[in-house]
């Protein structure tokens, strides 16, 4: 495999159809304009003008117009190691074409840290939950990949993040821990949770009132909103099924509404973990 990646490596580049390097290309090309405007300001025009073999994911304008209010402002002022470091987070050394591109692996970036790839049998492509828009642009010193979002290394499990860092899943965690399944889920594997929020918990709390004496019972219903793979929406499809931890099916839905699950609406989408992916829905699943 390895003596594979080598040679398709070496023939991308042997039959480049552009003749400049990753930041000219990036400087010729509006879409990319904030990126060229923050690798020139972290000093890191010259990387990707250099001699090597590099695979860029590289956010468009879309991308850094999606983030959060005021990131963006941060990100232009912030000190140069800092945004260094996050734009370095795009970059790997080596060249990952999508034929090398599979789903469950993973790459190290410049930076060392990981970024998890998925590839999902309608063809999409999603890497550290952001979806390749536009890939395989080969340059003379690498590949390029535009990619819909801006990626953030995952440095907590489902469980960490529901935990410590999210106040929308209080009554989730709350239920994860009273069931015994919160260690699961902050352990190494991959996971799709559908996560009511709070609001979803407040909806049903007299039904929940009920189930709590029953934990077996409880931990099912829980169970029932894991998928044990990691499904970024991009690999959702209209009628697709999805066997859940608790042992039956749920079903996707997607509309002009937006992407349901079962009778459940998807509020808050793609929040990559290190054991898959996180999507809050507006209400609790319930097997049939």
């Amino acid at each position: 495999m390895k003596l594979l990646v080598i040679l398709l490596s070496q023939l991308a580049i042997a039959f480049c159809a552009e003749n400049r390097t990753l930041f000219q290309y990036i400087q010729g090309h509006s879409e990319f304009s904030i990126l060229e405007g923050l690798l020139s300001k972290a000093q890191l025009s010259s990387t990707l003008n250099s001699p090597g073999t590099f695979t860029l994911f590289a956010p468009t304008n879309d991308a850094f117009n999606k983030l959060p209010s005021g990131m963006l402002s941060n990100l232009q002022s912030v000190d140069t190691v800092a945004l260094s470091n996050l734009l370095l987070y795009h970059v790997t050394n080596g060249i990952l074409i999508a034929p090398l591109l599979t789903n469950g692996m993973s790459a190290t970036s410049i930076s060392n840290q990981t970024i998890n790839v998925n590839k999902y049998p309608n063809g999409a492509v999603v890497v550290q939950g952001s979806t390749v828009t536009g890939g395989d642009i080969i340059l003379t010193n690498g590949v390029l990949h535009a990619i819909s979002s801006v990626m953030f290394p995952s440095s907590l499990s489902i469980s960490q993040y529901m935990g410590k860092d999210e106040s929308d899943y209080v009554d989730l965690y709350s239920a994860l821990v009273f069931t015994g399944l919160e260690p699961a889920l902050a352990s190494t594997g991959t996971f799709t949770i559908f996560a009511p929020n709070n609001d979803a918990f407040s909806q049903q709390i007299g039904g929940l009132q009920s189930l709590t004496a029953d934990k077996d019972a409880f931990a099912n219903i829980l169970k029932y909103h894991v998928v044990p793979q990691t499904l970024f929406s991009a690999g959702l499809t209209d009628g697709q099924t999805l066997t859940t931890l608790q042992g039956t099916d749920l079903t996707v839905h997607i509309d002009s509404t937006g992407v349901h699950i079962n009778n459940a609406l998807v509020l808050k989408a793609d929040q990559p973990v290190t054991n898959g992916v996180i999507h809050m829905i507006n209400t609790i699943l319930t097997p049939v």
